[in-house]
């Protein structure tokens, strides 16, 4: 992150606490940990057994192994391991709300019939019965969309059929 940016954030969300995004985290590491790469790729394996662990208990084993065989205690970066253990905390809290979000909109979808521009148009019907509220929203906008349009048969040729589609107007 800008420095100036930094320091604007502290100003103005004053209990604002500062977390590195996962590309951040990357390119810092990146940097931090390329001078202790040894020539067999251990420590990049290592890295990677620690770094796709699913819970934070597990990385937290993980990460005091890969601190004592690397001495990474000694590298203040590598071994300010709370940033990281955030990035997973966050990580989680937003994959959790991303399944509540979900459970809720199957939820609606299950429980209402959805409402449709015309009775007499089967695609659309069947839309309303396939997608989620949300999904069958923007269907909807994109049918009266093509309601504006006009189309020409160009040609049959066994399984394929050529439309010329054009704006009315």
């Amino acid at each position: 992150m800008d420095i100036a940016m930094r320091n604007a954030i502290r100003t103005v969300f004053l209990n604002t606490r500062h977390r590195f995004c996962s590309w951040h985290i990357q390119r810092h590491l990146v940097e931090h940990i390329a001078p202790m790469r040894d020539s067999d790729n251990e420590f990049s394996k290592d890295y990677n057994r620690w770094y796709f662990k699913k819970n934070i208990h597990e990385c937290e084993e993980e990460w005091e192994k890969f601190e004592q065989n690397y001495g990474i205690e000694e590298n203040n970066w590598l071994g300010n391991i709370t940033t990281l253990q955030e990035f997973v905390e966050q990580y989680d809290k937003a994959l959790e709300d991303r399944r509540k979000k979900e459970a809720e909109e199957d939820f609606r979808t299950k429980s209402s019939n959805a409402i449709l521009l015309s009775s007499r148009n089967k695609l659309e019907a069947q839309a309303g019965k396939c997608y989620t509220r949300s999904m069958f929203t923007l269907f909807q906008i994109e049918v009266k969309d093509s309601n504006g349009c006009w189309f020409d048969l160009l040609g049959e040729n066994g399984k394929v059929t050529e439309y010329s589609v054009r704006l009315s107007d």
